[in-house]
Formats: C-alpha cells, sequence, structure tokens
C-alpha cells in the first residue's frame, strides 16, 4: 500500500478564453524528500529547548524504506526515552516507544502492516495523553491503526541530553531511506485525529503531504524545505548536526 501514488488531477480550465485570473495559477506544495543512507544521521547534541516532560505527544512524519530488513530507528531519544522504530517483521513493522524518568515503559504502541513491509511512502500521524485512554490517536496512511500494549497513566522523559533523528542518538540503528515533513510537539494540547480536518492539517485527501503554513502552532521539531537546510530544525527546539555524511535527495516527487 502507498500513501503517495501520484494521481491525475483536472487543469481547472475556464469556461471561456476570454477569462482571466488575475492571481495566476494556484501554487501546489511538494514536499522535499531527504535521503538517510545508512550512515548519515543527525543528532541534537543536547535537550530541545522549552521542552518538558509531559503525558501528551504529538507527531507527524512521512517514511519510505530504501531496506525492509533490520531494526533501524527514525526517531530515537538519549537512553531510549522514546522512539519511533522500525522492526522489520514481528511484532510489529513500526512501533512507538515512550518511557517516564526512571526508564520504566508506559507507552508502546505497535503498528503492523497488513502484508510484508514495502519500499512505498507512508505517513505516521499520532497524538495520545496517557492520562486519558480515550484521547490516543494513530493512523497509518490516513487510516486508524495500531495496537496499544501499554499505556500507562504517567509522564514521558521528553527532558533528555539528545535526540537522533534517523538513528538513536548515540549514531546506531541507522535509518536506510527517507523521509519528509516532520512535525512533532511534547506537551500541548492533544489534537482529535478522528476528526478529518485535523488530519487534513498534515495528509491531504489524496494522500499526499499538506502544506507546512497550516500545520499546528507549538512544534518544536519541524523538517520540511531544500536538502541541504532541512536539518537546521524550522521549530522552536533548536538545530541539528549532520553526522557521518550529507543529507542526500530522497526519492520523489512527495507532492500534492
Amino acid at each position: 500500500m502507498s500513501a503517495l501514488r501520484l494521481r491525475s488531477h483536472s487543469k481547472g480550465l475556464g469556461l471561456s478564453p476570454r477569462r482571466s485570473n488575475p492571481a495566476g495559477p494556484k501554487t501546489l506544495y511538494a514536499a522535499t524528500p531527504v535521503n538517510f543512507d545508512g550512515l548519515t544521521h543527525l543528532t541534537r547534541g543536547g535537550a530541545l529547548t522549552g521542552v518538558s516532560d509531559s503525558k501528551v505527544w504529538s507527531g507527524s512524519i512521512w517514511l519510505r524504506l530504501d531496506v525492509v530488513a533490520g531494526f533501524k530507528r527514525a526517531l530515537n531519544a538519549a537512553s531510549d526515552r522514546f522512539s519511533l522504530l522500525y522492526f522489520g517483521g514481528a511484532p510489529a513493522d513500526y512501533a512507538l516507544f515512550g518511557f517516564n524518568a526512571s526508564a520504566s515503559e508506559i507507552l508502546r504502541l505497535l503498528i503492523n502492516f497488513p502484508g510484508d513491509p514495502d519500499m512505498d511512502w507512508h505517513h505516521c500521524l499520532w497524538s495520545l495523553d496517557l492520562a486519558n485512554p480515550s484521547n490516543r490517536h494513530l493512523y497509518l496512511d490516513d487510516v486508524s491503526a495500531g495496537t496499544w500494549a501499554a499505556y500507562t497513566d504517567d509522564t514521558i522523559d521528553f527532558t533528555v541530553a539528545d535526540l537522533g533523528i534517523g538513528s538513536n542518538a548515540a549514531g546506531n540503528n541507522r535509518w536506510n531511506g527517507d523521509m519528509a515533513d516532520v512535525w512533532l510537539r511534547f506537551g500541548g494540547a492533544v489534537i482529535d485525529f478522528s476528526v478529518e480536518a485535523n488530519r487534513r492539517q498534515f495528509i491531504t485527501a489524496e494522500g499526499k503531504p499538506a502544506d507546512p503554513a497550516g500545520w499546528p502552532s507549538g512544534g518544536q521539531v519541524q523538517m520540511y524545505g531544500p536538502v541541504a537546510e532541512w536539518h537546521t530544525n524550522k521549530g522552536t527546539g533548536g538545530g541539528f548536526t549532520v553526522t557521518a555524511g550529507a543529507l542526500g535527495a530522497g526519492t520523489g516527487p512527495v507532492q500534492v
């Protein structure tokens, strides 16, 4: 299943050749994917700015694997306090984890694909509040998915010393594939993604990335834009360092 197979669109031609559009054609948003080659990864080198430990965590990330075997981390905090990772098989293809400051697991969400993992683009979207099991949402490719294997009313340790993107914070279990348009918010209000309008802030009805101009406020990690500046983080949490090479251009286009 691919969330990003391109579909044909109407050109929106006017009914009369004498009619014109002074504003010009609508500009469509095109996400820029970046490639992690299995060596390159991003590190913060310190805690995210302005982040507090919280029971609330929301995120959106577009992923495409080049290699579907092994154990790879899309994002991971120092001491494994929170993570989105790929297992490459049982017990899940993707999993979302959270731990408290005592290193006790309080969140485990398992995300299974209906068949073998593939090399297509997929979109993971989540928002949860550990204080209330009715406030937990995970959508894979705009469809509610996942098994909540652990969900404890406790606080996730978000104030750790480092955060890795494309690996763990120490540079292990590196991602091998593409990413695009990462948005992470640690704390704040939970987002009810069962409401379609809220999902459309991140994924269009056609299954493509939505323009970051419409993202909710408060995202401490916001990665999008040209490859050369993708790592700088347009959120409030501070920039990242590219380690072990350079980010490459991903396989695209990933566009509306």
